[in-house]
């Protein structure tokens, strides 16, 4: 599994990609220039200890999910269904990635 090189931005929850990333989707590939921001992952307060930021596992699909919430890249439901196959991909528990898609699906609610 490749894992995205990023770093955290001050005391913030916020993370930085240092180098370029790209993601292959099913219906686009996502390609991530440095300086890109996220927060790995907008999920309600219930769905936090499923979905931890130390995992390395969440971290390219939480980055190309973001990325396509903020560009509003396609569709919101092909959006989070690539986060959802991009954790199974990553080797993530099925259960643990239905839960994180659930949460991606009610947290980013308004965000699209």
């Amino acid at each position: 599994m490749k894992v995205p090189v990023i770093k955290p931005v001050g005391s913030t929850n916020m993370w930085v990609v240092v180098e370029r990333w790209s993601e292959k989707h099913t219906d686009v590939i996502i390609d991530i220039s440095p300086g890109f921001c996220t927060d790995l992952a907008s999920v309600p307060k219930w769905a936090r200890s499923i979905i931890q930021k130390t995992d390395r596992r969440f971290w390219g699909p939480a980055i190309a999910h973001d990325y396509r919430y903020i560009y509003e890249i396609g569709d919101k439901r092909i959006s989070d269904l690539n986060f959802y196959l991009g954790l199974r991909k990553n080797e993530v528990h099925i259960v643990k990635a239905i839960i994180a898609y659930i949460a991606v699906i009610y947290g980013g609610k308004g965000a699209w």
